[in-house]
């Protein structure tokens, strides 16, 4: 074999190596920035006679890490969140780029829905629910999925389907 030849295969196989390297460390995570690992999450959300919810604009779920790992003092976990299908699904979590999903472990949960400028709309959801002191609705990531259930709230929306 010529040393040219020799030097060609060489150069093959360290490139090979290196693309095998860097496409492992980037499968891994590794130079994303992010601290944190996530696990994909999905379920539904229903009234607790398995009805779905109603409401005339979004219906938002948020998940709050009851055991988020410290980096350090100036890094935390952000809240997760997820909009809810029309018959109460969700699939598609994130908390810091879309679909990533959540924290590994056990989450509160707060259910409520918004308007288009994304303010509270009261009524279809027990204020209760909106509270990270107070939801009574707590998931863990290690039983999948989940299926979330809602008081029904008594008397009515404060604002109608219809109006805006």
């Amino acid at each position: 074999m010529s040393s040219s030849l020799r030097a060609a295969a060489k150069l093959c196989r360290v490139s090979v190596g290196l693309c095998a390297c860097f496409l492992a460390g980037s499968s891994a995570g590794c130079g994303s920035g992010e601290p944190f690992s996530y696990v994909k999450v999905y379920g539904k959300v229903s009234y607790d006679d398995g009805t779905p919810i109603k409401a005339p604009e979004e219906i938002k779920v948020k998940f709050i890490s009851e055991n988020a790992p410290a980096v350090d003092e100036k890094t935390h976990a952000r809240m997760a969140g997820a909009l809810l299908n029309p018959d109460g699904r969700f699939d598609t979590v994130t908390t810091h780029t879309f679909g990533d999903g959540i924290l590994p472990g056990k989450h509160k949960v707060l259910v409520f829905v918004v308007d288009d400028r994304n303010q509270p709309i009261e009524g279809f959801v027990p204020p209760e629910y909106g509270d990270p002191a107070k939801t009574p609705i707590e998931v863990d990531t290690a039983k999948l999925p989940w299926e979330i259930k809602v008081k029904k709230p008594a008397g009515g929306a404060s604002r109608s389907a219809g109006s805006r």
